[in-house]
């Protein structure tokens, strides 16, 4: 799959937990968090792999000490996705 196919697959989701309720609402609600993470995922393999182009395949040392925004905002996103997914592993074994 690509993010495209993810973000398709995601708003069917959305739609669907609209009308959810119950158990059934926390499934979809959770599938929305493990979707999201995927899609971060991608996006961060993506940009990771822009700099390696950019930089010629040649990573320095500097690569590691000199933060990039975008990859920052993509792992800030996809750790809070995570603890959302995990926290929700909980709440369906609850339920």
């Amino acid at each position: 799959e690509n993010i495209a196919e993810l973000e398709q697959r995601l708003a069917g989701i959305e739609a669907a937990l609209v009308q959810a309720t119950g158990r059934d609402r926390y499934l979809l609600e959770h599938q929305t968090y493990v979707i999201k993470r995927e899609i971060c995922e991608y996006q961060l393999s993506a940009r990771l792999n822009q700099l390696k182009l950019a930089a010629g395949g040649q990573l320095s040392e500097d690569y590691l000490f000199a933060p990039d925004t975008d990859i920052t905002r993509i792992g800030l996103q996809l750790n809070r996705l995570r603890i959302k997914r995990r926290i929700f592993d909980y709440v369906i074994e609850a339920v």
